[in-house]
């Protein structure tokens, strides 16, 4: 054998009896758990929601006719005691004429606007005045009674869908500066109106005009009397627009030079 062919036979036999490479292990990726699925909402515990209602201030209309209560128990102490003259009685008729001024006395005290005044210029005036679908005003009658004012009142209401609800003088919800409204027969008169000065049940404090000869004088009526009840044909509260709004002057503001 030539020794070339002997080398290359040699070589051969080392090669093949070196370890082949093994190729290097790559190892599988760890497989990761799923993450945790959150609770349901049945198993979370929320607290309750309470809903509080927003504070209410106070009532713009009650804050109003306590003011005119107050403008009426003005006129007493200065005007009470004697029949009002001509002149006296001016201020109370303004805008609406002369005449039988004792609406027109309530409501100048409770400073209502034109038209409330001339709402309340009759007794039958007032009950329409005070039962107007839409005006946001209010009218209170007694349970029991039965003049012609409450028999208009409740056709009135009937004819309009308005409520009917009468009262007990315990549960009458009447307050300071609304108006009362008399029947027609009231001391043998037409009707006549006065101003709630306070209400203690069944004990009603008014202040009136044109009382005894056109007086302003303070009367109280018990309520649980039958026959004091059945000469009230009820008892109005006016409505926010019912007032007049006081003008107030726009807000000055002081005029800064411009520098040059």
């Amino acid at each position: 054998m030539a020794i070339g062919a002997f080398q290359a036979a040699a070589k051969k036999v080392v090669e093949a009896s070196k370890p082949v490479a093994q190729a290097p292990k790559v190892s599988a990726p760890a497989v990761q758990s799923p993450p945790p699925r959150p609770p349901s909402f049945q198993e979370v515990a929320r607290p309750p929601i309470v809903l509080t209602p927003p504070a209410r201030g106070p009532d713009p209309v009650a804050i109003l006719q306590q003011q005119g209560v107050a403008r009426a128990q003005r006129y007493l102490e200065t005007l009470g005691g004697h029949p009002l003259t001509a002149e006296e009685q001016r201020p109370f008729h303004e805008g609406v004429g002369p005449g039988n001024w004792c609406g027109m006395f309530a409501s100048k005290a409770l400073n209502l606007n034109h038209d409330a005044r001339v709402g309340l210029a009759s007794t039958s005036r007032a009950l329409g005045f005070f039962t107007e679908p839409g005006s946001g005003r209010q009218l209170f009658i007694l349970e029991g009674t039965d003049t012609q004012g409450t028999q208009w009142t409740a056709w009135n209401a009937t004819q309009n869908g308005l409520p009917q609800e009468r009262y007990t003088p315990e549960n009458l919800p009447i307050r300071a500066g609304d108006v009362v409204i008399f029947d027609d027969g009231y001391l043998g008169g037409t009707g006549h109106i006065g101003l709630v000065e306070s209400y203690n049940p069944p004990m009603l404090t008014t202040i009136e005009g044109n009382v005894n000869g056109g007086q302003i004088e303070r009367h109280t009526y018990d309520l649980s009397d039958p026959a004091v009840a059945a000469e009230i044909d009820g008892f109005g509260r006016p409505a926010l627009s019912d007032f007049e709004t006081p003008s107030v002057p726009p807000p000055r503001f002081n005029r800064i030079p411009t520098p040059i």
